[in-house]
């Protein structure tokens, strides 16, 4: 079982905020923009791009 399947859409909101402060993840911040909350489905999508722009790679 992957970590993924254990993390609930709070759970990924939760990360997703943390890690890009100035994302649109928030239900409120989402219907604001987008007109409707963000699915854990779409978080999940997100959260591996997120990780792979954020990489450090060292030389």
């Amino acid at each position: 079982m992957s970590i993924t399947a254990t993390l609930s859409r709070y759970d990924i909101i939760e990360w997703l905020m943390w890690n890009d402060w100035n994302g649109v993840y928030g239900d409120g911040d989402s219907i604001r923009e987008f007109g409707v909350k963000m699915t854990r489905e779409e978080g999940l999508e997100i959260m591996p791009r997120q990780i792979k722009e954020n990489r450090v790679i060292e030389p």
